[in-house]
């Protein structure tokens, strides 16, 4: 049945959104938390979320154009059901789009505080070198002239 599909498409965006919602979290607490290498497995994780979400979507796109009141449900609970995940959907995708937003702003500022750490570590390098050239004598040969 046609919207057998369409229910089981809109059930499949609900439980990947509530993953990608899941993994938005965790990469906040990573980004916070300096674990680089657990967060580069968590983008991977999430890049494949995002391929499998953007496949459903395509897979959606022909129910978008037909106008809801024509589609016949086996009964009135499975177009309840398929309502409420499709509800879920948009909750859920306000939050992801939210996690991304501030795990994109925890990430530039980890970059500008990274860049400032090393801007002073190469402010006292520099200083450190002039004041180890400045220890040295000022020549190194020997005043071979005499008086008198």
């Amino acid at each position: 049945m046609h919207t057998r599909r369409l229910a089981q498409l809109v059930a499949r965006r609900r439980e990947v959104l509530v993953h990608l919602r899941t993994l938005g979290m965790r990469q906040l607490d990573l980004v916070a938390g300096d674990d680089w290498s657990q967060l580069t497995k968590v983008l991977s994780t999430k890049q494949r979320l995002l391929d499998m979400l953007s496949d459903l979507e395509r897979e959606l796109a022909p129910f978008r154009n037909e106008p809801p009141e024509f589609r016949v449900w086996a009964s009135d609970a499975a177009r309840e059901a398929c309502r409420r995940h499709a509800d879920d959907c948009a909750a859920l995708l306000a939050e992801v789009m939210q996690l991304e937003r501030e795990g994109e702003r925890a990430m530039i500022r980890r970059r500008d505080e990274t860049a400032r750490l090393l801007s002073g570590m190469h402010v006292t390098a520099a200083a450190h070198s002039a004041y180890v050239a400045d220890d040295r004598p000022a020549s190194l040969g020997l005043d071979l002239v005499s008086e008198g």
